[in-house]
């Protein structure tokens, strides 16, 4: 029998091109920076590298949601959601921090800062989930176990 573990998360990212007069070069700078660190991770399951949390079946999915109110430093929310299949609860607590920190780096690295993100992680072989946030810029992700109430 196979073991699930879901996830829900988002990241909202604030821009540092302050020196861009043109709001739409923001966006596409944005756009193009966010597709370059997660296409090609997708592109690479292909080639068994991929840096994205999977399963036996699939990655994580995401998608851009580039703001609305153009005068806002918050410039995007990357939404994730997945279902991994055999992926247990000591696969997750091993990769899925890891792998937001390189996230964050990754950002960071084009000019993008993590102004909250937020992941819930719920593996099927425990009844706890796990919570990874990260709240301004520097901060550190914080990892945190919600126990059910039948453990």
């Amino acid at each position: 029998m196979s073991i699930w573990t879901h996830v829900a998360g988002m990241i909202r990212v604030d821009h540092n091109f302050f020196n861009i007069e043109d709001e739409k070069s923001v966006e596409y700078k944005t756009q193009q920076a966010i597709s370059k660190i997660f296409i090609s991770s997708l592109y690479e399951k292909y080639n068994a590298k991929c840096n994205m949390p999977n399963g036996s079946e699939d990655s994580l999915q995401f998608k851009v949601i580039l703001r609305d109110c153009p005068n806002s430093v918050n410039v995007a929310q990357i939404a994730f959601w997945g279902d991994l299949r055999d992926y247990d609860y000591a696969r997750a607590k091993k990769e899925f921090k890891p792998w937001l920190k390189k996230v964050v780096k990754k950002l960071e690295r084009n000019k993008l800062n993590i102004r909250q993100l937020s992941f819930l992680v719920s593996p099927e072989d425990t009844t706890r989930q796990i919570i990874y946030a990260m709240n301004f810029y520097g901060d550190k992700i914080t990892e945190t176990e919600i126990k059910s109430e039948k453990e």
